[in-house]
């Protein structure tokens, strides 16, 4: 990471990243390299810009996905940027979700300029960062711990299943590996899912890439 750290802040209302950018670079501690209003241009921004932090909403209007989609693409292609995300979500199972894609921060967004600087010292140094709004909602989080007790659940069987679509092999070619069907393959994959609580393909992508499914 640079010395004066490279931030991106996407947001689709203006005064929310007037105002981020105020904070962040009040004391010249961040530079603010771009703004963006959309996922599609947070995405065309990263192709082109380069930057240590993508601070971002999680729900902004565009024609690409935004949300836990926008999560995942930001994920696979740029694994080495830290992800600020402030939101308005109370869905718990969305934060865990975020946490577990490899978000460094997130902030409660009526909140968002009060904590903002110690959620961005954190991200910068490696620490993740729960906006105290969000702690008692989340607990005491531990995604190591969670996803030990929700494997322990899986059958052989299913372990592989999903070890394999980690490593980026499809249904199809699982199946083939394995000398199975396919339908086999997709009942396993979809009963792995319903055990871990899962209930589309982008939450087990972001559940497989928080760091490797083990067991």
């Amino acid at each position: 990471m640079s010395l004066t750290p490279r931030i991106i802040i996407a947001d689709d209302h203006p005064v929310i990243r007037i105002g981020a950018r105020s904070v962040l670079t009040e004391n010249k501690r961040y530079n603010v390299v771009a703004e963006a209003a959309s996922p599609e241009s947070l995405l065309e921004l990263l192709a082109k810009v380069t930057c240590d932090v993508v601070m971002t909403d999680l729900n902004m209007p565009g024609e690409q996905p935004d949300g836990l989609p926008m999560l995942a693409t930001l994920r696979r292609r740029h694994p080495e940027v830290r992800v600020v995300l402030f939101t308005m979500t109370t869905s718990l199972r969305v934060m865990q979700l975020a946490l577990g894609a490899g978000v460094m921060g997130l902030l409660d967004k009526s909140a968002l300029m009060e904590e903002l600087p110690d959620a961005m010292s954190s991200v910068v140094r490696g620490k993740r960062y729960v906006g105290r709004s969000l702690r008692d909602a989340l607990g005491h989080f531990d995604l190591t711990q969670l996803k030990a007790r929700q494997a322990d659940d899986l059958s052989p069987r299913e372990a592989d299943v999903l070890r394999m679509i980690a490593a980026r092999h499809s249904v199809s070619e699982i199946a083939a590996q394995q000398n199975r069907s396919v339908a086999t393959i997709s009942h396993q994959k979809a009963s792995a899912m319903r055990k871990l609580g899962i209930t589309s393909d982008v939450e087990l992508h972001l559940y497989l890439a928080s760091g490797g499914f083990v067991r």
